[in-house]
């Protein structure tokens, strides 16, 4: 669909036209005989052209492709041998296929196809051929470094959304509104519960300040912060909710920081909560994946905002780091997140 989009119509037009009057010229001035007569200048002028052509635009095709399936940046090795191979085998056929057009309709001899014309004909379109590639490699890296670039301005700008997102979503008045009045009802029933609460939430508090300058953290440390989390909303909510981990410890796997949190607090915003329909919230990993599931009962009061929000912030995240994919939505009554699972080199 991209080819027919109006700028690279135009584009593909310009470059033929372009490519067909500079080639044409270069035909008759490697060939003397040639140059004897109109129809040998029109006949060989044709043929460079079409072979420019072809080389010009086959090997652009050739690069395209590579660089939708190879990353300059993060296979430059592989990326190099490709391109060389690729435009190589490109460029033999290309001229084989010449060869067998001019016996078809110029009527070549079959001694056209012999491995000593070959190779006296492919080194033009060997230099046309290196040219090509030059430029096309040249611009290759030069697009892909400028996206790189890009794409580092973009993180920087998106870690910075993240923070203050963070910050909104656990240093906001309502959270700590709902915190200080579970704790004011504690104080007076159980002392030592009130100080554990205490404890509890400046953990919390501690966690969302250290990790807001980081874009990944190690999951032990995103667990144990869930834990003190988890606790703050169990003593509000009691039996009503149950929230199982089942990671093994030291894994070496990490996360982006407060992910988990922002996906058992929206759990916990959408869903009915009491004991007799406690909500249960599963935290898993599965075949390369992290999983958040929860059993679904949706509240029908109001409907909350900043869901889609914040999956849309955490599967930003997360697309700077992995191609996997983010997961999310509903199946058989339940609501499932899957995170793709990191383990980045230090």
């Amino acid at each position: 669909m991209g080819f027919f989009q109006k700028p690279r119509v135009r584009y593909h037009i310009k470059s033929t036209i372009l490519v067909a009057i500079f080639a044409f010229p270069a035909g008759p001035l490697f060939c003397k005989a040639c140059r004897e007569s109109f129809e040998g200048i029109m006949t060989v002028g044709l043929l460079t052209s079409a072979l420019w052509l072809a080389m010009w635009k086959g090997n652009e095709a050739v690069s395209g492709y590579l660089d939708s399936n190879l990353s300059w940046q993060k296979t430059p090795k592989k990326r190099l041998i490709a391109s060389t191979i690729g435009h190589s085998v490109y460029t033999i056929l290309a001229m084989i296929m010449m060869h067998v057009v001019g016996m078809i309709v110029y009527n070549w001899p079959k001694s056209a196809l012999s491995f000593k014309a070959m190779v006296n004909e492919s080194i033009p379109a060997l230099i046309i051929t290196l040219i090509i590639v030059t430029f096309l490699t040249a611009r290759s890296f030069l697009m892909s470094w400028r996206q790189s670039a890009i794409n580092e301005e973009k993180m920087k700008r998106e870690v910075i959304a993240t923070r203050f997102a963070a910050l909104k979503n656990q240093v906001n008045p309502h959270f700590l509104f709902n915190s200080l009045n579970v704790l004011s009802s504690l104080v007076y029933k159980d002392a030592d519960l009130s100080a554990k609460f205490i404890k509890k939430l400046s953990n919390v508090y501690r966690y969302v300040l250290e990790v807001q300058d980081k874009e990944l953290t190690d999951i032990d440390s995103e667990l144990e912060f869930l834990q003190s989390f988890t606790f703050l909303l169990k003593i509000r909510h009691s039996e009503g909710l149950n929230v199982k981990v089942d990671i093994p410890k030291n894994s070496g796997y990490q996360v982006a920081p407060l992910a988990l949190q922002m996906l058992v607090e929206n759990a916990v915003k959408h869903n009915v909560i009491n004991g007799e329909t406690p909500l249960n919230i599963d935290i898993s990993t599965e075949n390369g994946y992290l999983v958040v599931k929860n059993n679904l009962q949706k509240k029908m009061a109001k409907k909350e905002d900043g869901t889609s929000i914040g999956l849309a912030n955490i599967r930003e995240r997360y697309g700077f780091f992995t191609e996997k994919p983010m997961t999310f939505g509903e199946t058989d009554g339940f609501y499932e997140v899957k995170l793709p699972l990191l383990k980045l080199d230090k």
